[in-house]
C-alpha cells in the first residue's frame, strides 16, 4: 500500500525531542510474560539472482521482560525436514554463546543492535522530523534518523511513529558501517505493533544483502513474522 504523503507539519506536531521521548517510553515496555510464534523464512542466491536454497522455520519466542528465549519447532531446508539436526546445532551453539558470554562477562555485547527507540541507545543517534504521512490508515511522524557513530550494529533511515500510540510503526535501515569487507550491501525493515495487553511487540524484521568471496557473489532475504502472541 502506498503511503500518502503530508507535505506539512501540522500545528499541533510535538516538537522532534518529544516525538523520540515518548516513542522510547512506548517501546520499552516489557511484558512480564508472552509467547509469540515466530515464523523465519531464509533465501540465498547466486550471482544472477538465482534461488540457491530456501530454509522455513517454525519458533516458539518466550519474552520476559528484557529476556527473549527461543525454542526451534520445525525446520525445513528445501522442503526436507531437518528439525532433529537443526535443533542439536542450535544447542551446541547456544552452550558456546554462554560459555563466551561468561568468559567476557554480561558488558561485552559490542555487535549487539543499538535500536534507535531504547533508553539504552536513543543517545547514540539524532533525530529529524521530515515529514508527516498517513500509513495503513494511521498518522504518522516520519523521522529521520542517523547514528552518531559509524559502526555496523547501528543504523541509519527512516522511521515512521504513530502519532497517537506513539510506537514504531515501521522502520527502514542500512548499517552505519558495512559488518564485513565481502558485504557489498546490506537493509532491514522492522513493523512493530501495540499488543492487546499493552505492550509493544515486533510484527515483522526483514534482512535482505548480498556479498562477495573472491569471484563468488551471494545474495540473501530473511524474514521473520511474529503472530500468535500470548
Amino acid at each position: 500500500m502506498t503511503a500518502l504523503v503530508m507535505l506539512t507539519i501540522f500545528a499541533d506536531t510535538p516538537a522532534v525531542s518529544e516525538i523520540v521521548e515518548r516513542a522510547v517510553a512506548v517501546m520499552d515496555k516489557k511484558p512480564a510474560h508472552m509467547v509469540c510464534r515466530l515464523d523465519t523464512d531464509i533465501e540465498s542466491f547466486d550471482g544472477k539472482g538465482k534461488p540457491e536454497d530456501h530454509v522455513l522455520v517454525q519458533i516458539e519466542e518466550t519474552r520476559r521482560g528484557a529476556q527473549v528465549d527461543h525454542k526451534i519447532l520445525h525446520v525445513w531446508k528445501n522442503g526436507k525436514d531437518e528439525t532433529a539436526d537443526a535443533t542439536a546445532k542450535e544447542e551446541k551453539q547456544k552452550r558456546k554463546r554462554e560459555a563466551k558470554k561468561k568468559e567476557e562477562g554480561e558488558g561485552e555485547g559490542d555487535q549487539e543492535l543499538l535500536l534507535p527507540f531504547t533508553k539504552e541507545a536513543a543517545a547514540q543517534y539524532k533525530f529529524e522530523l521530515v515529514r508527516e504521512e498517513t500509513l495503513w490508515g494511521h498518522r504518522t511522524f516520519v523521522l529521520k534518523v542517523t547514528a552518531r557513530q559509524r559502526k555496523p550494529n547501528a543504523g541509519d533511515g527512516t522511521a515512521w511513529i504513530d502519532a497517537e500510540s506513539f510506537v514504531m510503526m515501521k522502520g527502514v535501515f542500512v548499517p552505519a558501517k558495512l559488518p564485513d569487507e565481502h558485504v557489498d550491501w546490506l537493509r532491514f525493515q522492522t513493523q512493530y505493533a501495540v499488543h492487546t495487553s499493552g505492550f509493544v511487540l515486533p510484527t515483522l524484521f526483514k534482512v535482505e544483502g548480498a556479498g562477495h568471496f573472491l569471484l563468488m557473489k551471494k545474495g540473501f532475504r530473511s524474514t521473520l513474522r511474529w503472530t500468535d502472541c500470548k
